[in-house]
């Protein structure tokens, strides 16, 4: 049946009326309803062009002017009466059961009364004005096209201003972006005019003979110069199972891969044109949600149940999750069909959410979908082009993989059946994704632990056989990449200490050596005949800069240059081993004479130490360096004396060559290079010092610091023995050492850390040298030094005291005793009682005032009785009455299980302060309730050291009270059980051993008092 547009709008302006009359009488502030609902009042404009939409219009135009909004579009349905009942109803609309129309709620449309009282509509037949919100009122017709609807908006609300409506409204158009057209499948073109100063134009074309998913858009706003800004996308849609005919869909950013195209070229494909890029994701119900976050890089859109203003939706809403679910399906399924068009590039893993997104669990299921698609579907660009599954992908910087190709992840990684990814960069997104995927990353730190493991030559440990074989087959070319790669790696990651060590020198044969065993070759690309050197073809083609590089690591490998240093080892390797034949004494002498050149030259000598450079005094042997000593007829040492057969007890050296002799410089080689020319002061530790223990005294638990811990003593090896020859030659040769020795040499010395700083004893060789019958006087006998006095000396000692090694020796101490300042002494000890020793005991205290004042405070405190702290109280009965309340307010004890049960609760109070106060006496000693004596032990800050034994373990509450104060070894022994005493003396069974654990009245009193509250 024909409508009748006047009785139609008549009918429902009667109705509306009457609603309004009566909402009236009841009070009912609609417009202040709508206004909570939509706090963003511009937002109409959006319903008014999803109405557009919804009637099929391709183009829509807007025209805003200080008094008033006018929207037109093309829209093929027009309004019915169906449509002006929704649009003047509240709550009701004909697009009910569809959710993705806006107006399924009949309220949107109402956000426009915020500007107009009386909006003006005319389409089709229908021409009326809304007044009171709900009341359509027929008005004339206006001229316009047959396929057109008209919306008119005067700004007439009381209670906003036109300027501000203006403003508004304006800003409104100003914001739009590219995401207005992007999920409309209708309107191709807005229009929008701005006091007709500024205008805009927003264009969405479909580029159907590219892709028929490829949407361009265009922005023109006068605002912006006029200029035109162009946004590229692919979107996808997909239909959602009992949603009808409606849709999901996603819409990914694209941007060109040269900065300079801005246009499709249609010759070339879209994959060698564009990439796809990451875009600040929104989700949209046709719309930008604006207080949606989703974290993601692209865009989202879904008829999601959304709140009334359509600013964000419900998450935890069933439906809205089934949609999401639907949306991550289809971005799996546009990932397969990206990679069919060559879209599935590093780039576009860029786009993929990742672990460190911190997306909600909502959005989540993207992401979820996309991990689980990626480790079940080859969907990952892989570097050789290909694409593969998660699990069968490793990563690397650039450089190395473009050196490490298959079969050397193999061969250094033991990781076979794997490609490389396709390079991205570090940190990225897209290396954010893969670690998510648990892809291994081989990097330089990676790579060196790897070449550590194949090919690192150590004492237990030799390069895999395998691997070595693999490396035997690569080329040069391979290995000058190689070796630039691992110089760039052990350079960035600092560990170049081990690289001498690496076997993966390619020598000229083709062998693979060590650095050590391998040379430069030389500018003629020529080489001595047993000496193996680099490859030349590893260096062909190189740019100085990185020859240089190659250079430097090959020589922290331990690649040598062949020089004078390579001549010397080629004559010791060849002459001078346990195994080679000996040179003849002419070419020996050359040799060294060559060696001596060297020496003076300041090179280093541990060269020659192993070798057998040396022919000993029977010229039959060659020799080691530590296995000769130097005397008479190359210089007069006095050596021969203790090493020569039959006078000394160490035969281990042997003198050396006389012809040596005539070799100038001979004896400073000999001696650089281990040979021995005089009897050597060895530092030693004081553990062999007999008198060690004076420098234990009050630092024995004390805690050793090697910053500033000293430990040191001073011998000479085997001297009692070389002593007991009583050979004037050794004697002398002795008294010069000693003559000309630092004084240090004189005195052992010991200190745990700074703190302790005790009085330094007589060294090891002091006191050798006190003891021992072994320096001749003038009458040919040998006596101690205590025994001799200057004018007995023979002629050839020199007396020189100036390094005080005579006094320490004690030098003429027998002599000095009969002098009248020592009787004088000596009566001054008899009469002290104490002996002239116990007299040099106390001047060495007094020189350490702290270890002083300790011995001093020990023996006062040795001095003073012991006596078990008493502690009365005042007043018995008020004590126990105070003791009952706090044990009644104690903190009950707690436990949790732990595979065991475990107390948590925390011991009340602080037992070791109660303790303290209560067992410590008049003399500040602090006494153990069951043996009565001092505790042991102080710790770092003085205090007592005690052990604190719960005896009552079995109450339900935390007591101070409930513990004593034991020493180490009475806590070892002690078998509680107190609770029935009522002596201040409580008798144990000690493990068979009678005891007690004696209390002071004020402890007592409390432990009673808390059993009589626990017994409550």
């Amino acid at each position: 049946m024909k409508e009748n547009a006047t009785k139609v709008l008549n009918d429902l302006y009667e109705l509306g009326n009457n609603w309004v009359k009566a909402s009236k009488k009841r009070k009912i502030n609609f417009e202040k309803l709508l206004s909570d609902f939509y706090p963003d009042r511009a937002h109409f404009i959006f319903e008014l062009l999803q109405n557009a939409e919804d009637a099929d219009a391709s183009t829509v135009r807007f025209n805003l002017t200080k008094d008033d909004l006018t929207v037109k579009h093309n829209g093929s349905r027009l309004f019915s009466s169906e449509d002006v009942e929704s649009i003047t109803n509240i709550a009701h609309s004909t697009k009910r059961d569809d959710v993705n129309k806006i107006g399924k709620f009949g309220i949107g449309f109402k956000a426009a009364f915020s500007y107009s009282m009386t909006p003006r509509i005319y389409s089709g037949k229908y021409n009326f004005e809304i007044q009171n919100l709900i009341c359509p009122y027929e008005i004339s017709s206006v001229q316009k096209n047959n396929q057109e609807t008209i919306f008119s908006f005067p700004f007439n609300n009381p209670s906003k201003t036109k300027d501000s409506c203006f403003r508004e409204i304006k800003s409104v158009f100003e914001s739009l972006d590219h995401t207005i057209l992007l999920f409309l499948n209708n309107i191709q073109t807005i229009e929008w005019n701005i006091e007709e100063e500024h205008n805009g134009l927003a264009v969405r074309e479909h580029i159907a003979d590219t892709d028929e998913e490829l949407i361009k858009i265009s922005i023109t706003n006068s605002s912006n110069d006029g200029l035109q800004e162009d946004a590229w996308f692919l979107r996808f849609q997909k239909a959602l199972e009992k949603h009808g005919k409606l849709k999901c869909s996603i819409a990914l950013k694209l941007g060109f891969r040269k900065e300079s195209q801005t246009d499709l070229d249609s010759r070339k494909s879209l994959s060698r044109q564009m990439k796809i890029i990451p875009a600040d994701g929104q989700l949209c119900v046709f719309f930008p949600a604006e207080k949606e976050t989703t974290k993601l890089k692209l865009y989202v859109n879904g008829p999601y149940a959304a709140t009334i203003d359509r600013a964000s939706i419900k998450h935890e809403h069933e439906d809205n999750q089934e949609i999401m679910k639907a949306t991550a399906d289809l971005l799996v399924e546009s990932m397969e069909h990206l990679r069919d068009i060559g879209l599935l590039t590093p780039d576009f893993l860029e786009v993929l959410p990742n672990d460190e997104d911190g997306l909600s669990p909502f959005y989540s299921i993207m992401k979820n979908a996309v991990y689980d698609a990626l480790r079940k579907k080859a969907l990952i660009p892989c570097l050789d082009g290909e694409y593969e599954k998660a699990g069968g992908l490793a990563r690397g910087p650039k450089e190395l993989t473009d050196i490490i190709d298959a079969t050397a992840l193999v061969a250094l990684f033991n990781d076979d059946k794997v490609k490389w990814a396709a390079g991205v960069m570090r940190n990225s997104r897209s290396d954010k994704l893969l670690t998510s995927l648990d892809i291994p990353y081989y990097g330089y730190k990676e790579l060196i632990d790897a070449v550590q493991n194949k090919y690192g030559y150590q004492r237990y440990w030799r390069p895999d056989y395998r691997a070595l074989k693999w490396l035997k087959k690569q080329s040069d070319g391979w290995f000058q990449s190689f070796y630039l790669l691992l110089s760039t790696a052990t350079r960035r990651e600092e560990k170049e200490e081990h690289i001498d060590s690496w076997e993966i020198i390619k020598d000229q044969n083709g062998e693979i050596l060590t650095g050590d065993d391998v040379y430069f070759p030389m500018e003629d690309n020529s080489a001595a005949s047993n000496l193996s050197t680099v490859s030349i073809g590893i260096f062909e083609g190189l740019k100085k800069d990185r020859r240089n590089r190659l250079q430097k690591f090959l020589e922290a490998a331990g690649v040598k240059h062949i020089g004078e240093l390579e001549e010397i080892q080629q004559i010791l390797d060849r002459f001078y081993t346990e195994e080679s034949k000996a040179p003849g004494r002419k070419r020996h002498l050359d040799h060294i004479k060559k060696f001596i050149e060297w020496n003076k030259a300041g090179n280093e000598m541990k060269i020659f130490q192993r070798y057998f450079i040396f022919l000993d005094c029977t010229d039959n042997y060659f020799l080691q360096p530590r296995h000769c000593y130097i005397d008479s007829p190359l210089e007069e040492t006095g050596l021969g004396a203790i090493y020569s057969d039959g006078t000394g007890k160490d035969n281990s050296r042997s003198a050396l060559w006389s012809g040596y002799a005539k070799v100038k410089d001979f004896v400073a080689f000999a001696t650089a290079c281990g040979a021995r020319k005089t009897l050597e002061i060895e530092r030693a530790l004081i553990a062999n010092n007999p008198r060690r223990n004076e420098l234990y005294v009050g630092n024995h638990q004390a805690r050793w610091n090697p910053s500033t811990g000293i430990n040191e003593d001073y011998s000479i090896e085997s001297l009692e023995e070389i002593l007991e020859e009583k050979d004037v030659n050794i004697s002398r040769l002795v008294w010069n050492i000693l003559s000309a020795a630092d004084p240090c040499v004189l005195k052992a010395r010991y200190r745990p850390n700074r703190r302790y700083n005790p009085p330094p004893i007589p060294s090891s060789l002091v006191q050798i040298l006190q003891r021992k019958k072994w320096i001749p006087a003038k009458d040919g006998q040998f006596h101690t030094p205590g025994e001799m006095s200057k004018n007995a000396l023979r002629d050839d000692f020199e007396y020189d005291d100036r390094n005080g090694w005579l006094t320490a020796i004690c030098f003429g101490e027998e002599e000095q005793k009969e002098t009248e300042e020592y009787r004088i002494r000596q009566d001054s000890a008899q009469q002290l009682e104490i002996t002239l020793d116990d007299v040099d005991l106390i001047k060495r205290l007094k020189k350490n005032p702290d270890l002083y004042e300790k011995t001093k405070r020990n023996v006062d405190d040795s001095s003073k009785p012991k006596e078990f702290p008493e502690r009365p109280s005042a007043d018995p009965k008020r004590r126990i009455q105070q003791a009952t309340v706090r044990a009644e307010e104690a903190s009950k004890k707690e436990y949790e299980s732990r595979s065991r049960s475990v107390r948590i609760s925390k011991q009340a109070g602080d037992n070791i302060t109660y303790l303290e106060q209560s067992y410590t006496d008049d003399n500040d000693r602090l006494i153990c309730q069951m043996c009565e004596d001092e505790m042991p032990f102080r710790r770092r800050d003085d205090r007592y050291y005690f052990e604190t034994v719960q005896i009552l373990d079995d109450l339900n509450k935390e007591h101070v009270a409930a513990y004593v104060a034991l020493c180490p070894l009475c806590a070892a022994r002690l078998r509680d059980d107190i609770a029935a005493s009522k002596d201040l003396r409580i008798e144990l069974d000690l493990s068979k051993e009678s005891g007690s654990i004696r209390f002071v009245e004020t402890h007592l009193l409390d432990i009673k008092a808390l059993l009589d509250a626990e017994n409550k």
